[in-house]
């Protein structure tokens, strides 16, 4: 098995990189239907925090604490993108199956 992963914390060009490259990779998917993506939850911090819409934080407490907080083991997120609105363009989400923040 080859290694696939850095052994040096990734720069924050290098992690905005990436995620420009996923939310491509969503927006051009062949199919309409949801999609299930699973990751770190560091990482879906970092997305949240990039890509969520304005108007999805205002006076959500919700917001403010998924943009701070880390989602639990095992914790599922709702997201809705919405491509039409740019950079931050996840202009509705939800946690769900009763994931917690920690």
């Amino acid at each position: 098995e080859c290694k696939w992963w850095s052994s040096s914390p990734e720069g924050k060009q290098d992690v905005k990189e990436r995620i420009d490259e996923f939310m491509m990779r969503l927006r051009y998917a062949d199919d309409d239907a949801p999609i299930i993506v699973v990751g770190h939850s560091h990482y879906w911090r970092t997305v949240l925090n990039k890509c969520m819409a304005v108007e999805a934080q205002k006076g959500s407490e919700l917001a403010i604490k998924v943009g701070q907080l880390k989602l639990g083991n095992g914790g599922v997120i709702y997201c809705r993108l919405n491509f039409d609105l740019g950079r931050r363009l996840i202009d509705d989400f939800e946690l769900m199956f009763g994931t917690e923040l920690e």
